[in-house]
């Protein structure tokens, strides 16, 4: 009789390669598998868990922060072909303002944009949501927008300004 692993909780056996599925996989040792079973492993993580709840919720936080920087910088790669580093650089020779209205960007819900041309993807600035979104509306045209400030010119504009 072979022994493949022993639970070091419960003294479970693993005699057989079938038997190996119960215990919790490790990629380092042989077998891929670790010394202590699953039902063993699940006890004693829950254990931790009530023991130090404020460890664990502080790594789930620092885990998530992570993947969401990590995530942020991928689609602005994939996107715009711009870091996270970039985007911060921009946003400092900007001031940390909105290109076109300057609001600063800690009073935007969602902070500033990335505006580019769509047509060469090159980057244009940071713009706040409703400008990017003027410009969208407007398709990108100069001569709209000329034309739509010759409008405001003869019919008067509603000017709202925002914290800056």
């Amino acid at each position: 009789m072979t022994i493949l692993r022993i639970c070091k909780k419960c003294g479970l056996v693993a005699e057989k390669e079938d038997d190996l599925k119960v215990f919790v996989t490790n990629h380092v040792s042989k077998h891929n598998k670790a010394n202590i079973c699953k039902p063993c492993a699940e006890k004693q993580q829950k254990k931790y868990r009530q023991l130090k709840p404020h460890k664990t919720r502080e790594r789930e936080y620092r885990q998530k922060e992570k993947y969401k920087l990590r995530r942020k910088n991928k689609d602005y790669q994939n996107k715009y072909g711009i870091t996270l580093e970039e985007y911060d650089q921009i946003l400092l020779s900007q001031n940390g303002c909105c290109k076109i209205c300057k609001v600063h960007h800690t009073n935007v819900h969602f902070g500033l944009v990335v505006d580019h041309n769509h047509l060469n993807g090159q980057v244009r600035g940071l713009l706040c949501g409703q400008c990017n979104t003027g410009l969208g509306n407007l398709k990108d045209s100069i001569e709209i927008l000329e034309t739509s400030i010759q409008y405001l010119r003869e019919n008067g504009s509603y000017a709202v300004t925002r914290n800056r």
